[in-house]
């Protein structure tokens, strides 16, 4: 017979096992697992499987104590997981909570020692989709209903009830034996919960570590042995004797064989499935496998010891703990995976690549387009990887494109990637990866200087041309980076050239030369439109030219007749543009004798933000705009002298020598 809701309260076994062995790769993709190697999190790949989203499978130990990740590959909308701890230690784990992203999906992983305390221990996931081989229903429960999203089954609606503090009846449909139940905790703190017994429904209790009753969310799955291929499972109710066989209500092998139970030691179990894999193959993935107590009122909490594959045969190992981590006798419900064998994706073939544009700009979307045969619309994808130093996108682990057509012929998609040279690849699954092309990423394109600016006074000659710089593709890149420039909109000016060429690493010089006469005075503007061909971009580079009223202009030379530096004293020099058009200016220093030096030779002094020592100090100030230059006042001995300002506009100016020590200081104007 099967398990009541009126057996006694001892603790509780039952054991389900899942042989996937053999399945056609599209069974497969409906149930993921993973166990792990160690306390750190890290994925035992021997005895993991996941056939979709390219067959990744990423965890980790999130850095504090009893919490990993664990995640698929690829998105997905609806799943349940269940976890189980793994080793001799009294321990337990539950679902912390789920992982959704656009690439991937999992979950985070709680785990605790029996009593309570956070705990680093390996452990098995199992993740179970809709439309499984085995019709394994299952229903994530959240504030006492059902969560649409981590719920199946194959006929029927899913219900749920709260009976008390902790107690809940669940009910599926189609309810009879042979079946089998498992359960696990939902939520961040150390519930635990666990089937207290199941008929026409499933009742499930969740306690805290005192065993006191507490409300949770919880996750749950239910299996009715219905000739299914590879499914195994058994309730365990003889917790005490040497050897036992689960009763006919509650067990069920696909394979035919016996189940056999024995008890190997106070709280230890050994539960062997005879047959349950009767065509095992090479390269076959090992078993995974899940537990929890059971019972009215269970104390126990039980994890998987070990799980071990001998031929056809598969044996689970389970251990049992009871309050203070002590082991302890108890029935218990386990559920495994048996080996499966990972089917190999066919290799692709491409035939045809196209990228748009064919330069795509960094940190921009671009479109890809390729064509080929034999591409798996489920598992294929298009990769995208740089040998570069720092890149985002190694070979070891490159970057995936957004596909948004998935055809047996055709793939079309999106990617975002930074400036760089790109190998593009094509993989179905986890098989080989099939060159199909490269991709050159560049950076924003940028003129130097971005704007051009002329001034122009009636009566003066024509301003002289100015230059603007194309830049080639980034040195490395085959090919020259190609231009056109549309023929300007004003008349007033003309572009040598209006097309051709900037090699990689370099750059290629355009000349823009304005004809002022005849203008009004003001200013006039328009854009040179610089065109790419291939890329993206279009650079306008905006150009003025300012026409002012005539006069005259001479060209005078002005003193300042004394400048004081070092040894405590600092000279500041203010100058300021009077005209209306930008002047350039110069700046000469020259010492006295009353610091040893030949009148008229050069002073070579430090200046503020100037690089080394000069006698000459040059620079262009706007219409109405003004420069402040400081001598640095770093020598140990005294700079004295006079400064001759050399310009063709009209500039005013005056020095202040300051005594830094002596808080001194006086003022000299142009002459």
């Amino acid at each position: 017979m099967r398990p009541l809701a009126v057996r006694a309260a001892s603790p509780a076994l039952s054991l389900l096992l899942l042989s996937l062995a053999p399945l056609t790769p599209s069974h497969a993709q409906t149930i993921s697992y993973a166990r792990t190697l160690n306390d750190d999190g890290n994925i035992d790949p021997a005895n993991s499987l996941h056939l979709t989203g390219g067959g990744t499978i990423f965890a980790s130990r999130n850095g504090v104590v009893g919490i990993y990740a664990i995640g698929y590959g690829g998105p997905d909308s609806n799943w349940t997981p269940l976890v189980s701890a793994m080793g001799s230690a009294a321990e337990f784990c539950k679902i912390g909570a789920g992982i959704r992203l656009p690439d991937s999906h999992g979950s985070i992983i709680r785990c605790f020692t029996v009593t309570g305390e956070p705990a680093d221990t390996r452990y098995s996931h199992l993740l179970v989709r809709p439309n499984n081989p085995q019709r394994i229903s299952y229903a994530g429960v959240e504030n006492d209903a059902v969560n649409s999203a981590a719920s199946w089954t194959p006929n029927g609606q899913i219900t749920v009830q709260r009976l008390d503090v902790g107690v809940y009846r669940v009910v599926f449909p189609a309810m009879s034996t042979p079946d089998h139940v498992q359960v696990a905790a939902y939520g961040a703190d150390n519930t635990y919960c666990y089937p207290a017994a199941w008929t026409t429904n499933v009742e499930v209790r969740c306690v805290n570590p005192a065993n006191q009753p507490v409300d949770s969310a919880f996750h749950t799955i239910y299996v009715r042995a219905a000739g299914q291929p590879g499914l195994g499972f058994a309730w365990v109710g003889d917790a005490e004797s040497a050897a036992s066989t689960p009763p006919s209500s509650s067990r069920y092998n696909s394979g035919g064989g016996a189940i056999q139970v024995t008890r190997t030691a106070t709280g230890r179990y050994s539960v062997v499935f005879q047959g349950i894999n009767p065509s095992p193959a090479a390269g076959a993935r090992g078993a995974n496998a899940q537990v929890v107590g059971y019972g009215l009122r269970s104390t126990v909490r039980c994890s998987l010891d070990a799980i071990t594959t001998v031929g056809a045969d598969v044996t689970v190992n389970v251990a049992c703990f009871a309050a203070g981590n002590a082991a302890a006798n108890g029935r218990f419900s386990v559920l495994v995976i048996p080996p499966l064998q990972a089917a190999t994706p066919p290799a692709a073939t491409v035939t045809g690549t196209a990228i748009t544009p064919g330069f795509p700009v960094a940190g921009q979307p671009f479109a890809f387009e390729i064509t080929g045969t034999n591409f798996d619309p489920a598992t294929v994808r298009v990769l995208f990887s740089s040998t570069a130093a720092g890149t985002a996108c190694p070979a070891a682990n490159p970057c995936a494109g957004t596909l948004t057509t998935r055809e047996a012929t055709r793939l079309i998609g999106s990617a975002t990637l930074a400036a760089g040279r790109y190998s593009i690849s094509v993989a179905n699954g986890t098989g080989p990866a099939v060159d199909a092309s490269s991709v050159t990423v560049i950076l924003p394109i940028t003129v130097t200087p971005s704007t051009l600016a002329f001034q122009y006074r009636i009566g003066d000659p024509a301003p002289p041309a100015q230059v603007f710089g194309i830049p080639g593709f980034p040195a490395g890149t085959a090919g020259s980076r190609t231009f056109t420039i549309d023929t300007p909109a004003a008349s007033w000016l003309t572009v040598s050239p209006s097309n051709g060429s900037a090699a990689s690493g370099g750059s290629t010089s355009v000349t823009v030369t304005v004809f002022p006469s005849g203008l009004p005075l003001g200013t006039v503007s328009t854009s040179l439109r610089v065109r790419f061909p291939n890329e993206v971009p279009v650079v306008e580079v905006p150009v003025s030219l300012t026409v002012q009223a005539g006069g005259t202009v001479t060209n005078t030379n002005q003193m300042l007749a004394h400048v004081a530096d070092s040894a405590g004293w600092q000279t500041t020099i203010i100058l300021i543009n009077l005209d209306t058009v930008a002047a350039p200016y110069s700046l000469r220093f020259y010492g006295s004798q009353a610091t040893g030096r030949a009148p008229g030779a050069p002073l070579e002094i430090a200046f503020v933000g100037l690089a080394g020592r000069t006698s000459l100090v040059e620079g262009t100030i706007p219409p109405g705009g003004s420069r402040t230059i400081q001598t640095a006042g770093t020598d140990s001995f005294l700079n004295m002298g006079w400064v001759e300002l050399v310009t063709s506009r009209r500039i005013a100016g005056s020095a202040v020598f300051r005594d830094t020590n002596g808080r001194q200081e006086a003022a000299v104007g142009l002459t």
